[in-house]
This record gives C-alpha cells, structure tokens and sequence, in this order.
C-alpha cells in the first residue's frame, strides 16, 4: 500500500484535473490499438515473441510511437527481409492517415460550421425579401420559423397598408387540422407499436429465442423509437417529420439562394462589368438591339411648315422692318415658347417659358416636369391671348417632342439609351428653327414667290443663292433667273431629309452602342438579388422593357401637336361643310363649291392659307422620302410594302445588325416592330373604314376600294400582331413563368410532404429490412432530400436553359445562310462567264424567298427557347434518378405551364382581337355611312 501524500491530497481536492481527464480520453482507446500492432509486427518477426507489448497485461503501458520505436530497432533493410519492410511501411502509412484524418475532423470541427453558415444561412434582412419565404409563411403560417416580411407582420416590398397580424384565422385553422391529423396517425402508429410489442413476446415464448426470430435486425428497436418520435406533435400542431420537412425546404432554399448570389457575384466581379450592367447573362454589351432609325421626313416637314407660316405673316406684318427683323430673330413676333396650364403639386409652375438657341434640354424637362415637350411657334400677349395657356397664341402651330423613358435623364451623351434619342430631337428641333438656314432660304424663297410679294428690299433670289439645291439666282436665257420663275423641287426636301436621316441613323447607333456598353437599366439590381432564389426569373423580362422603351425613343419623333392655327381654322370648317373630304386636302381654304373658307382673318389669312397648303402639297403629292435608314427593304415596291406591313425591320436584323445581339433580345426587337405595325395597321383600317362610309353611299368607286383596303389591313394587323404578341411579350416572359411555376411546384411538392410525412413516419413501423429506412421508409427520405436540393437544381435549369439557348441560336446563325442563299452556290458579281455552269447570279435566292426563310428561322428561333426554358423544370424533376431514386412528387407531374400560353395568346390575337378590331372599324364605317347617307340627302336635295 502505498504511502498517502499530503501533496496527492491537495491535488486530488483542489485541482479540476482537467489535461489529465483529456489524456484519458483521447489516449485511453489507443492502447489497444498500440496491442494489435504490436501483434501484427510479432507475426512478421518485426518483435521476439516473449516481448512486453505481445501480453495482454501490459495493454495500456506502451502506446502507439513506442511500438513503432521498437519494430523500427529490430527492421533490417536486407531484401530476404521484404515482408517485414512492406508490413512496417502499410502501418506506418496506416498510422500517418489515421492523424491526418485526426486533424481533418478537427479542422472541420472549427471551421466548417461558419461554411455551412455561408452556405445554407441568408442574413435576417434577405430573409425579410425572400419569396420563397413570403410563400411558404403565406401557405403555412408557422410563426419564427421562416421569418419573412409576413411571419413579422411588417410591410413586405411594394407593399402599402397595414400587413395584419401573424398567424393569420387560416393559419391556425390549417395548424388545428395538422394537429388533428398527427394526433390520429400517432394513434394508429401506437397501436402498431403495441402489435409489435405483442408479436415479439409471442414469438419468444413460443421459439425460446429472446425477442423473436425477426427481432435480430439491430435497426428495429431504433426504427420504431423514430416512427414514434416522427409522430409526436409539437408546437403549432405539426409533428417532430413536419418540422423536419419545413427544414428541408428553409435551408434548401437558403441554399439555392446563396448559390445564386454566389453565381451573380461572379458575373460582378468580372472586369468587363467593372462600371457595371451585370445580368445573369454574362454579357455586357449584347443586349440591346439596334432599331432602325425613324423617318427623318416627319419632322422636317413639320418645321418647314412652322418656317413657312412665319414667313407669311412676316410678309404680312406692317409693324416690322423686313430689312432687318425676320423669322427666327428673336426679336420677330414669332418665336417658340414653353406653355403649359401650372398647377399646385408641379415642381416648376411657370406658365411661359422663351425659347432661345441656348434653352437647354434640361430646361424643357424641368419646365413640363418630366413630360412631353411642347413647342409653340406663336406670339405673345397677355391681353390679346389672356384664354391661350401662357397667353402664347399658336399662330404658327406647335410641335411635340415625346419623352419616354425617364430612366437616365441627363446623362444621354455618356449612357445613351432613350435619353439621347430624346435629347437628340430636342436639339433637332433647336437647330431646325435657330441655325439651319435651309429651313429659312426655303420658307423666304417658297413664300415670297408664292404671295407674290416682291420689293425693293425683299426679293425671294435675295435669300438662298448658295443652295444648289435651290433654284439658281443666276440669270438664264432672256435674262430670267430660275430662282424667279422655278418652283422648289423634290430635289431641296430629299436633301434635308437625307441630311437629317443621316444625323438620325448616326444618333441611333452611337446611342444603341453606349447603351449597350456603358447603360445600367439592364444590370440585375440588388432588390432583385434581394428576393432570393425565387426571385431569380424576374430579372429577363427587364429585356423587353428596356429594348421596348429604347426603340419607343428611336420611333417617337419630333410631330406636329397642332398645325398652324390657320390651317386648323380651315380645317374645322372644311369639316363642316365638306365632311367627305380628308388627308390633306381637309387644308385648302376653299370648299368644294368654289366658295373660300370663312375664317377671322379674312383676305390675308386665305392667302396665308393658301401658301401653307401648298406647303403641305409640296411634301405629300410626290414620294415623300426617298432616303435609306438602313432597310432591308429597299429594292423595290413590293418589299417596301411588305416591311410597312408587317413591320420586318427586326426579323431582317436578327441576321444583319442584330446578329450579335443576345437571341431574346433580337425576338423581343422583333415582336416590337410587329405589334407597333399591327397597331398602326388597325388605325388605317379604321380610317379606310370611316372614308368608304360617304365615298359609298354615293357610288364611288374609291369607296369600294377603301372598304377593301379596310378589310385587307385588320387581315394584315393580326397576323403581325398575333406573332408580335408572342414575340415580344411571350417570349420574354418566358423565364420568369417557367421558373415562378418551378417554385410553385416545389411549394406543392413541400405541402404534400407535410401531409405524407406522418405517413413516411409510419412506415419505420418494420420489423424487417436493414437500416434505419427499411425496405419502407427510404422513399420518404428522398422525397425529403428533393425538397432540400430542388431549389439549386430550379437555379441550375434556368442558368443552363439560358446558355443553351443562347449556344443554339448563334450556331443557328452561323449555318443558316446555307439556306437562305442558293446551295449549290452563286456569284454575287452579275458579270460571270455565260458558259460558266456554276455561280450563276440568277439561282441566288430572291428577296420574297429571304423573308420566308427569315421567318422560318425566327419561328425556330422561338422554338428553341421554349425548349430550352423548359429545362427549369425537366432538370429537378428527372435529376435525381442519378441518386437511383424512382419516387415522384406533385412537381414532376405537372404539364408545361407554358405549354398552351403561346396557344392562347395566338387565338386571342386572330380571334377576340379581329372582333374588337372590326368592332371600331364596324363603328368608323356606321359613322361614315350616316355620314354619306346625309350627304346622299344633301345631293338629291341640290338635284331637284
């Protein structure tokens, strides 16, 4: 006995002997190990067989390195000693990764749990905007569990009100019923325990072996201690497999949605997106599409009739000295002002502005508070024209700039976008009026000549003798100057219009080009980011909105808002007394008898109406503009017909300037072009309708034909606009419904979990089958497990439908010119060898031939997309066969969501809409034929 130490005392009382307690239990377990080893090198001689560590009775006295120390003394490296050194090495190796393991579990230990934080944790704030969260708190209700703007009552984003409380009367309702339901299966699961309990005492008293002969699984105790602990009901009236269910889906979606912040990151971080625009794309400058540039002639035309009227009451005006004080001297009573009605809630209530050469157009968009800009060419009193907004009578009409887009204003010139366009036929309209003297040699030369009012001082050859595209004030044979007996041809208008198409196709690519390289509207905000994984779909119908709002801004030109007031006088009582006069005819100042239009001002204003009359002649009696913006269609008629038709510039781009352009960018520029053309379309064929009315109720011919023509463009508008409805609102949608639907799926898929998993819970009620599940239950996991992985897995089919796509689309372009042009070749040089069997120009394909193929290739275009997109939901529904699982939930047999919403959108479009179409085109034609029967009256009145 030893002797008792009163240090050993101390120790034993005072100290925690805490390393110690440690070294016994990490250290106690080794020394068998340290025996077996020591066994193995005593059987290859490595020990003497009497040695210490070979008895039993030492186990616990030596440990791992001392066995290890001890073969290595007796180990000679002699090649009859061969086994022995293979056996010392595979040890020694064995050992090695035994403490490399060691050390791997402690690393994850410590440093796995802030991974898997990472991972399969989102902060509070995202949970706060997640949808999915919003949908599961919405469905189920269980209060701190998913914690989203619903579970916290507060106001969720977009959202106004007051939220109500949270659990809302169907949520507790939908938890009583849960528990109701657990608390009978915890019943029936009892009863089946109690079966079990029953048939193992009976097969042990009747076979003498301990707990039956199907007792011998270890599992089974295990298994049914789990079904009944499943089936326990906790709080809210879900069981211990619901909760286990709800976590499923909380850390799967968590999961998902960090992996789609992690993918987004990634894109950020990209040098190419360094001054930002990322999307979920990838690519920077390939989605916008480049519109063709609009008609430059619907402008011009417009001011040179505002030049025109200046000029003609400048010829008119007794108060000025001609010599010195014209249109557009500031000074001249004529001048553009800002107008508008100021009320209370505007931020900038003038009522009148000035334009000068240097109002800017910021100062236009401060003065209408964002809104449409509206020039008004007249004269200024406040006691003449105190009933005119500003006291600005429009003596010389007004013209209106559309604004748009308000997304980027004032900072065009760097980003581009809808803000350059508009700010471009701002400044058009500035320079039109203040500095571009073709407008004012024309207006001088046109009126003058036109009133006959010739001078000492004002002469039309005295303005404009350096235009050749001008009469020329050089004298002629006899003495004549053309600039005095010519009148302006076509040749001046092409010439402006050429010019200024010019600056618009200049002006649309710059802006289409740094839109695309330096615009944001398409980058993927963080409020999208924000909505988690479910969210991940909203972002692609950004595509059509931003390319629908660009090419809006490239169409929407400077137009007329209102004629010169003259002119619209004329008209209104042209109205009156010639109601079946239109078109440009409705401004000639006199009627169809003869007799001259009674209007205030008398003889001058019939002469100035007269002047701008022909003015608007001049513009429409011949081909209006025969510039280029860059079409397609420029060959001939038919084609000009067909893209003014259908609206085709986008279907001839997706193979021409918007070859690069991402393919649902290019189908959405596409579907554009054909519903703006479809619209235009049904507004002519309500116009040809209200014409045929009068022309056919008394027997004209061009009744007949304007009712056909009626017919023929309502035919015309739904074909476009039946495709352009897919095309551009489809099509783009197409992401986000298929991926919206994936979340509903696995919502569904979650809300059947909930129900079937007391019954998964009951299915652990086997006595038979190895492992925890059994032959029953291991369905049920991988129901769970799909639950958890389906949400990364949606975000994987959407991210490979996009790549997809976008792979398909480019290979199809680059081989689709084997079809489009001739295969077996052609010479594209018109001077070949006529006994030359190959290359011959003529079997190169034709115009008409282009189109169809071109529609072709955009019909599978469109059909690869729904292909692809359907991936979103084929991967989660058929990837966990590579698991060997065959379980289906409700997610995998749901039809395509989209499957019939092309179908249905094309039968509203060629069915319910050539109704609502013919229906205003009906009511046109009902207006314009009591119009003619009236007029039919008036005739056969005259008659007798």
């Amino acid at each position: 006995m030893s002797a008792v130490q009163a240090g050993k005392i101390i120790k034993y009382a005072v100290m925690p002997e805490i390393f110690p307690r440690l070294r016994g239990l990490f250290a106690s377990g080794f020394g068998y190990f340290a025996f077996l080893m020591a066994q193995i090198y005593g059987m290859v001689r490595l020990l003497p067989f009497n040695h210490p560590y070979l008895n039993p009775q030492n186990i616990g006295r030596f440990g791992i390195r001392h066995v290890i120390a001890e073969a290595a003394n007796h180990l000679e490296l002699k090649k009859e000693n061969t086994d022995q050194i293979v056996i010392f090495a595979a040890l020694l190796l064995g050992v090695s990764l035994l403490f490399l393991q060691l050390l791997f579990m402690a690393y994850s230990l410590l440093i796995a749990p802030a991974m898997a934080t990472s991972v399969f944790v989102i902060p509070p704030a995202q949970a706060e905007k997640d949808i999915a969260f919003m949908l599961l708190d919405q469905v189920f209700g269980v209060p701190n569990f998913f914690n989203s703007c619903i579970a916290q009552a507060i106001l969720c984003p977009d959202q106004t009100g007051t939220p109500p409380a949270f659990p809302w009367p169907f949520h507790i309702a939908l938890h009583e019923m849960f528990r109701y339901y657990s608390t009978g299966l915890l019943l029936v699961g009892l009863l089946i325990f109690l079966y079990f309990v029953v048939v193992v005492i009976a097969e042990t008293a009747s076979t003498g072996t301990p707990f039956g002969q199907r007792f011998q699984n270890v599992w089974v105790p295990v298994r049914l201690v789990v079904a009944i602990g499943l089936l326990v009901p906790l709080n809210f009236g879900l069981n211990s497999s619901q909760f286990i269910t709800l976590a499923a889906a909380k850390y799967g979606s968590n999961f998902a949605t960090n992996g789609w912040l992690r993918f987004n990151e990634a894109i950020r971080l990209n040098p190419i997106f360094a001054s930002g625009g990322q999307n979920p794309t990838g690519e920077r400058d390939r989605l916008i599409a480049l519109p063709k540039a609009a008609d430059a002639s619907i402008m011009t035309e417009a001011m040179s009739i505002v030049h025109a009227c200046a000029v003609a009451y400048w010829l008119q005006d007794d108060d000025v000295s001609r010599t010195d004080r014209m249109p557009p001297d500031p000074s001249f009573k004529i001048r553009p002002y800002f107008v508008k009605t100021a009320l209370s809630w505007m931020n900038n209530t003038q009522e009148r502005l000035p334009v000068t050469s240097g109002t800017t157009y910021q100062d236009a968009l401060d003065f209408f508070n964002n809104g449409d800009i509206v020039f008004r060419f007249g004269i200024h009193d406040s006691t003449l024209y105190s009933d005119e907004k500003g006291d600005v009578d429009p003596t010389c009409g007004e013209i209106r700039v559309p604004i748009t887009d308000l997304s980027n204003i004032g900072n065009g010139a760097t980003i581009g976008g809808p803000d350059a366009m508009q700010k471009f036929y701002y400044d058009a309209v500035i320079r039109m009026w203040f500095t571009d003297t073709e407008f004012q040699d024309f207006a001088r030369r046109y009126v003058i000549k036109a009133m006959n009012y010739k001078t000492a001082t004002i002469d039309q050859c005295n303005y404009g003798c350096g235009n050749t595209n001008l009469p020329s004030c050089t004298a002629g044979v006899g003495g004549a100057r053309p600039c005095e007996t010519d009148d302006i041809t076509a040749k001046w208008k092409q010439n402006v219009i050429n010019n200024y198409q010019a600056d618009m196709v200049n002006e649309t690519r710059t802006a289409a080009n740094n839109y695309n390289t330096n615009g944001t509207d398409i980058e993927i905000t963080q409020d999208i980011l924000d909505r988690g994984w479910a969210g991940a779909g909203i972002w692609f119908n950004r595509l059509a909105r931003v390319n629908g709002a660009f090419m809006d801004s490239v169409q929407n030109t400077p137009v007329v808002e209102n004629y010169p007031k003259i002119m619209e006088d004329i008209r209104k009582e042209r109205r009156i007394h010639d109601p079946d006069i239109t078109g440009i005819n409705q401004f000639m100042p006199y009627l169809s008898n003869g007799e001259a239009v009674e209007i205030e001002d008398g003889s001058k204003g019939t002469a100035i109406g007269i002047v701008l009359n022909n003015v608007l002649l001049y513009w429409n009696k011949d081909v209006k503009n025969q510039a280029s913006n860059d079409g397609y269609f420029t060959g001939g008629m038919l084609e000009n017909a067909m893209n003014m038709i259908f609206g085709l510039d986008g279907l001839f781009d997706m193979r021409g300037d918007n070859a690069h352009i991402h393919p649902l960018a290019q189908l959405t520029a596409l579907g554009k072009g054909m519903v703006d053309s479809s619209i235009r379309n049904i507004a002519g064929s309500s116009l040809a309708a209200a014409f045929a009315g009068p022309a056919k109720a008394i027997d004209s011919v061009p009744g007949q034909l304007a009712d056909a023509a009626s017919d023929f463009l309502v035919g015309t508008a739904f074909i476009g606009l039946t495709a352009g409805l897919v095309l551009y609102y489809v099509v783009p949608f197409l992401p986000f419904v298929y991926f919206f639907f994936a979340v509903a799926s696995w919502i569904k898929t979650i809300f059947e979990a909930m129900v079937g998993a007391p019954l998964w819970a009951l299915a652990h009620l086997r006595l038979d089958g190895d492992g925890l599940p059994g032959d029953s239950a291991s369905n049920g996991y991988f129901l769970i497990f799909e639950i958890f992985v389906r949400p990364i897995l949606s975000v994987f089919g959407l991210i490979a439908a996009l790549v997809i796509f976008t792979a398909q689309v480019r290979v199809l372009h680059f081989i689709w010119g084997l079809v489009t042009d001739n295969l077996t070749g052609f010479d594209t040089n018109p001077i070949i060898d006529v006994n030359s069997d190959e290359g011959d120009f003529m079997f190169e394909r034709g115009i008409i031939d282009q189109f169809f193929f071109t529609v072709l290739y955009a019909i599978i275009v469109y059909l690869m997309a729904t292909a692809s997109f359907k991936l979103i939901d084929k991967i989660p529904d058929n990837i966990l066969r590579w698991m060997g699982a065959g379980v289906s939930s409700f997610g995998d047999i749901n039809q395509d969501p989209t499957e019939r919403l092309a179908s249905y959108a094309s039968l509203g479009g060629m069915t319910i809409g050539p109704q609502v179409a013919r229906g205003i085109q009906g009511a046109a034609k009902e207006s314009g034929m009591a119009l003619g029967g009236e007029i039919q009256k008036m005739a056969q009145t005259l008659r007798n």
